[in-house]
C-alpha cells in the first residue's frame, strides 16, 4: 500500500500522501559511511566469540549494559535516542507494509532484533524495545566498537573506529539524500551538509563536540533549553526608541533549527500591550495539487548568523521580549492531525490512540528559553537581562 502511496506522490498526488512523505525519506544508507552502517543491523553474537558463559557481558540489551556503564546508560534512556520507538512512530504501522515499517525502523530501531520484537508484539513493544540504543551504535557482528581501543573487558576487546569521533557517523539518519524530496534546493533534512559548508567542519567541530560534550550519552538538541541557549544567543537592548532584540546562532554548526519540524517563536511587547511584534524562526513548508512542495519562508539562522529586531516604543514605556522554543511544531499542528484524519480508516482504536498521545507529547514540549524584561527609558541604552 505504502509502495504504491509513495509512487504516487512523486507524481503529484494525492495531498495526504505527500504530507507524511515530507517527513519520511528514503534513505541511502552506504552513500556516507560504507559498510558500518549497513541496515539493518544483523548481530550474530554468541557466548563463545564474546569471551564467556552467557550472561551481561554476552547481552545486547541496553539494561545490561548498563550495569558497568551507569553513566551512560542513566543519559541514554532520557534522550531520544533512547525513545526512538514511540508512539507516533508505532501508531502508524498498522496503515504500513513491512517495507515501509522496515525503512522508518532503519533510523528508530536499526537491529534486526528489534524489528522483530516490533513486528510480534506491535503497539506492545512501546516501553519494551529500546530505540537507538547501544549495541546500535557499538556492536557489529561479534565485536564491540568504539572512539578508542581496551584491551580488556568482560566482553572481549573493544576496537577502535575512528568513525566515532566523526561527524559522518550520524550523517545516515541525520541527512537526506538526493535520492528525497528537496525543496528550494534543500534536502528537507541538511544537518551534515549544513555543518559541512561551515567552519565548524573546516576546524573541526563535529556533530559530537557538542551533542555528545564530555562524552555525554544525553545526545541534547532543541528539545534542551540549556543546549538550545548554548546555540542560540539573545541581547536585549532598551533604546530611545524603543527596544532592539538581536538573535544569534553562536555556537550551532548547522541552521537552527536545523529541520522542518521546530519552530522558535519571539516575541517582542510593550509593558501597556499597545505595541507588539513577533518573529517565527523557522523552515515553513507549503504544499498544493498544482504546485506540489513549496518553501513558504526559511528565516533559520545559518552558523554565526546574527538577526536585529525592533519595536518602537514612548519613552515611558518598559517591555518584554521572549523566545518560546516549540520543538515538535509540525508533528503537532499539522503531521500528527493529517494521520489521524487520512489513516484513520486504517488504523484501530489503539492506533489512534497512540497518535493521539504523540500529539499531546508534541504539544507539551513548547518551553520558554528567555524572558527577559526592560524598564523605560533612562536617558541611555540599557543592556536588559532576565528578571
Amino acid at each position: 500500500m505504502w509502495n504504491m502511496i509513495k509512487t504516487s506522490v512523486l507524481h503529484g498526488t494525492p495531498a495526504w500522501a505527500a504530507i507524511i512523505l515530507l517527513w519520511w525519506p528514503t534513505i541511502t544508507w552506504t552513500a556516507v559511511n560504507g559498510d558500518y552502517w549497513r541496515l539493518p543491523l544483523v548481530e550474530p553474537v554468541t557466548a563463545g566469540a564474546m569471551g564467556g558463559e552467557d550472561g551481561p557481558h554476552t547481552s545486547l540489551r541496553s539494561e545490561d549494559c548498563g550495569l558497568c556503564h551507569a553513566e551512560q546508560f542513566d543519559q541514554w534512556r532520557e534522550s531520544f535516542h533512547g525513545k526512538a520507538v514511540s508512539p507516533g512512530l508505532l501508531g502508524q504501522f498498522e496503515a504500513f507494509d513491512a517495507g515501509t515499517r522496515d525503512m522508518c525502523l532503519d533510523c528508530h530501531a536499526p537491529r534486526d532484533a528489534q524489528r522483530e520484537a516490533i513486528a510480534e508484539l506491535g503497539l506492545d513493544a512501546l516501553g519494551s524495545v529500546d530505540g537507538v540504543d547501544c549495541a546500535a551504535c557499538h556492536v557489529r557482528a561479534d565485536g564491540r566498537f568504539g572512539p578508542r581501543s581496551v584491551a580488556a573487558t568482560p566482553h572481549g576487546p573493544v576496537m577502535e573506529e575512528p568513525l566515532f569521533r566523526s561527524a559522518d557517523f550520524c550523517a545516515p539518519c541525520h541527512q537526506f539524500t538526493a535520492e528525497d524530496v528537496a525543496v528550494n534546493g534543500k534536502p528537507l533534512e541538511n544537518t551534515h551538509e549544513e555543518w559541512r559548508d561551515s567552519n565548524y567542519a573546516r576546524d573541526g567541530i563535529t556533530c559530537q563536540s557538542c551533542h555528545m560534550a564530555e562524552g555525554s550519552h544525553r545526545f541534547g538538541g532543541i528539545h534542551d533549553p540549556d543546549v538550545l541557549r548554548q546555540g542560540l544567543g539573545l541581547a536585549v537592548t532598551r533604546t530611545e526608541r524603543g527596544v532592539t532584540v538581536t538573535l544569534s546562532n553562536r555556537a550551532a554548526g548547522h541552521a537552527l533549527p536545523t529541520y522542518v519540524t521546530p519552530l522558535i517563536r519571539v516575541v517582542i511587547e510593550g509593558t501597556t500591550g499597545a505595541s507588539r511584534s513577533e518573529h517565527i524562526i523557522q523552515r515553513r513548508m507549503s504544499w498544493s495539487r498544482e504546485q506540489g512542495w513549496g518553501e513558504v519562508f526559511d528565516t533559520r539562522l545559518r552558523p554565526h548568523e546574527s538577526r536585529r529586531l525592533e519595536l518602537p516604543l514612548d519613552a515611558a514605556e518598559g517591555a518584554r521580549a521572549q523566545v518560546i522554543v516549540e520543538p515538535d511544531a509540525d508533528y503537532h499542528d499539522r503531521v500528527y492531525p493529517f494521520l489521524m484524519e487520512h489513516l484513520a480508516q486504517d488504523l484501530g482504536a489503539e492506533s489512534m490512540a497512540a497518535l493521539e498521545t504523540a500529539r499531546a507529547a508534541a504539544g507539551a514540549s513548547i518551553y520558554t528559553a528567555y524572558d527577559v524584561s526592560c524598564g523605560p527609558w533612562q536617558g541611555e541604552p540599557v543592556s536588559c537581562a532576565e528578571p
